[in-house]
C-alpha cells in the first residue's frame, strides 16, 4: 500500500526541500523490487537536488534485507528460545538474528521512553524488588531492579546494576577480576525515579521487602511527593504460613505476588536469566537489551 505523498520529505539535508511535507518537490522515476517479499516499490526524485528516495527510505528497517524476521525473532526471543535455536527455526545465520535482536532492543526502549513520556500510567501501587543474576561466570555477580505495578498488568523499569563480590568466591573473583565497583544503588535510584514519574497523583503506595536501604532510598526520591506510603513485607511472612498449613500456598495474600509473579516469568522466558543452564548472559549490556526487549513484550508495546 503506497503511503500519502504528504508524508514524504527530502532525505538530503543540504537541500532546501529536507524536512519539507510538500508533496509538488519531487517526482515518481520508476520503481524497484524488495527481494524479501517481492513487491514493487515507487522510487521518487527530488527536483531540487536530484536526491533518490522512496518509502522505505523513511522507515526503521532501512536498508535491511529481512525486515521480515524481525517480528518472529521478538516474540521467539521473549519466550525463552535461545539465539541459536532461533536461528535454526527461522533457517538464517546466526549473525542475522543477534543483529535484528539488537535492533529491536532499541526500538524497544525508544518506545518504552514514549510511553513514559506521555505520562500513560498512573499507578496508585507499585511492587519493587531486586533479583541477581551473573555475567560469563558467577564470580561477577549482577543486580536486578525490578519495579511493577499493582496489578502487574505493566512493567514500569527494569535496570541492572553491578554487584560487588560476595560469598565464598568473593577471594577468588577479587584476585582473579580485580576491584569491581558496585553500581546497583544507580540502578535502584534510576528505576525509583521512573516509579516516581508513574506515581498517581492522589496517592501512591510502594510496596517492597524489608531491605533497609529501600525505606531510605524511597523517602530520599519521594521526599518532595506527598501522598505515598511505604509497606515493608518481611521476607519470613510466607514461609511461617507455609509452615503453619502446608497445604496453603506459599503466595496466598502475598503483597509481592505480581512481582513474583514477573520474577518468574524473567527466569522462565529469558534464556539469559535461566537457572543452572549453560545460555547465561556474557555481557551486561545485552541483559540490558534483552530487559528492554521483554519489557516491551510484556507491556504490548507494538513496536
Amino acid at each position: 500500500m503506497r503511503e500519502r505523498r504528504e508524508k514524504y520529505s527530502c532525505p538530503n539535508q543540504d537541500c532546501k526541500q529536507y524536512g519539507s511535507r510538500a508533496g509538488h518537490f519531487y517526482r515518481r522515476e520508476g520503481q524497484f523490487i524488495t527481494r524479501w517479499n517481492h513487491q514493487p516499490v515507487p522510487r521518487y526524485g527530488c527536483k531540487e537536488c536530484g536526491k533518490k528516495f522512496s518509502s522505505h527510505t523513511f522507515r526503521s528497517t532501512y536498508q535491511q534485507k529481512k525486515p521480515h524476521l524481525n517480528k518472529a525473532i521478538y516474540q521467539l526471543y521473549c519466550s525463552g528460545m535461545t539465539q541459536r535455536r532461533i536461528a535454526k527455526q527461522l533457517r538464517c545465520n546466526l549473525k542475522t538474528v543477534v543483529r535484528k535482536f539488537l535492533f529491536m532492543a532499541v526500538e524497544a526502549q525508544l518506545a518504552h521512553e514514549a510511553f513514559l513520556k506521555r505520562k500513560a500510567f498512573s499507578m496508585s501501587e507499585i511492587q519493587f524488588d531486586e533479583m541477581e543474576s551473573f555475567e560469563h561466570t558467577r564470580l561477577k555477580p549482577l543486580s536486578l531492579a525490578l519495579a511493577v505495578s499493582g496489578d502487574g498488568k505493566h512493567i514500569l523499569d527494569a535496570r541492572i546494576g553491578v554487584l560487588n563480590y560476595k560469598g565464598r568466591l568473593a577471594g577468588l573473583a577479587r584476585r582473579r577480576y580485580g576491584v569491581r565497583k558496585d553500581t546497583s544503588r544507580e540502578a535502584r535510584d534510576s528505576v525509583w525515579k521512573t516509579a516516581l514519574g508513574v506515581a498517581a497523583p492522589s496517592g501512591v503506595n510502594i510496596i517492597t521487602d524489608a531491605k533497609p536501604q529501600y525505606a531510605t532510598e524511597i523517602g530520599r526520591r519521594f521526599k518532595d511527593y506527598k501522598y505515598y506510603h511505604h509497606l515493608a513485607v518481611p521476607n519470613r511472612r510466607n514461609l511461617l504460613q507455609y509452615a503453619q498449613n502446608p497445604l496453603r500456598r506459599k503466595n496466598s495474600n502475598d503483597p509481592l505476588f505480581w512481582l513474583n509473579h514477573v520474577a518468574a516469568r524473567l527466569r522462565h522466558d529469558l534464556s539469559r536469566m535461566m537457572r543452572k543452564v549453560w545460555t547465561t548472559t556474557k555481557r551486561k549490556d545485552r541483559l540490558e537489551a534483552h530487559l528492554s526487549l521483554f519489557l516491551a513484550y510484556y507491556n504490548g508495546y507494538v513496536i
